[in-house]
């Protein structure tokens, strides 16, 4: 399975210093037996990471990555490799809720449950069909309030955003949603045990924008949602902004002294050794803090 990928594209423009034709190119390592993108990983970050290493030694600009490793994939237009690349997530999208499944049966969780009631204010990796990618994203109470939901992080929610909720939150006869207690109502069927539960909508915000105010908002279903792990996922767009989020409102305890199990990231290291230097070989560097492997 390969990813197709564009280049240049979006803010990269065409450099004819770089000996590399435009168009559409899959992206492999011979020498190594390694072809990039299959794992939910941008297939030219991955290659260029890979070209960058000890195997290669080279810098890792995406046109030398394109250049090295990129195979040009011929008569390849955006609809060709979008249809593609989607047969491709949906591989990775199966493999990864299957691992979801294990590790939630193994800590005695109810997946039935996970699903029909994604976790607020945590994040979680989508599936996004209509553009074809990962992302992170969080979901946020569908409230008035806008509880979860911070202008400093996802700046403010857009005007007029619940008006076009969909179907499986409760109207009343002219049309008007129902709010009780500030909070959408299920509409009948939708309730928890319902026969239309796992059909239900969840309001979310995309992580991965730079300007706060630019925020993506939307609607997803649970069934492209799932926990956000960030080592088997940090490849997804806004992995890294997640990351920043969960460290900052998911603080551990002071004053741990064995490690604090936590179901999205892994085990944190203990709190007093945030940076985990008297741990020998127990922990991997992610983002400012150090998490210690399972």
């Amino acid at each position: 399975m390969y990813e197709i990928v564009q280049f240049p594209s979006g803010a990269i423009k065409f450099d004819p210093r770089w000996s590399v034709a435009p168009g559409w190119y899959i992206l492999r390592c011979d020498q190594h037996g390694l072809h990039f993108g299959a794992n939910g990983t941008s297939a030219i970050k991955a290659a260029s990471k890979h070209l960058h290493g000890a195997g290669h030694g080279q810098s890792r600009e995406f046109w030398r990555a394109i250049k090295e490793l990129g195979v040009l994939v011929e008569n390849c237009d955006a609809q060709k490799a979008k249809r593609n690349n989607v047969a491709i997530y949906r591989v990775i999208w199966g493999k990864w809720r299957k691992m979801s499944e294990e590790t939630m049966n193994v800590k005695g969780t109810n997946c039935n449950d996970v699903a029909n009631h994604p976790e607020e204010g945590t994040p979680q990796v989508l599936f996004d069909e209509d553009d074809g990618r990962f992302w992170a994203v969080m979901v946020f109470p569908p409230q008035r309030s806008g509880s979860n939901f911070e202008p400093s992080v996802f700046g403010k929610l857009p005007m007029g955003f619940y008006d076009d909720a969909p179907l499986c939150y409760k109207r009343q006869p002219d049309g008007n949603l129902v709010w009780e207690n500030d909070r959408l109502q299920w509409a009948d069927g939708y309730q928890d045990g319902g026969h239309l539960a796992p059909n239900r909508l969840f309001p979310v915000v995309y992580f991965g924008r730079a300007d706060p105010s630019e925020a993506r908002v939307g609607w997803a279903s649970a069934s492209k949602l799932q926990p956000l792990n960030f080592i088997r996922h940090k490849g997804v767009n806004g992995a890294v902004q997640a990351k920043r989020y969960h460290a900052n409102h998911h603080p551990m305890a002071q004053g741990d002294s064995v490690c604090v199990v936590d179901t999205v990231s892994g085990t944190f290291c203990p709190s007093g050794r945030d940076m985990c230097s008297d741990v020998p070989a127990g922990c991997c560097s992610t983002l400012t803090r150090r998490f210690c492997k399972q």
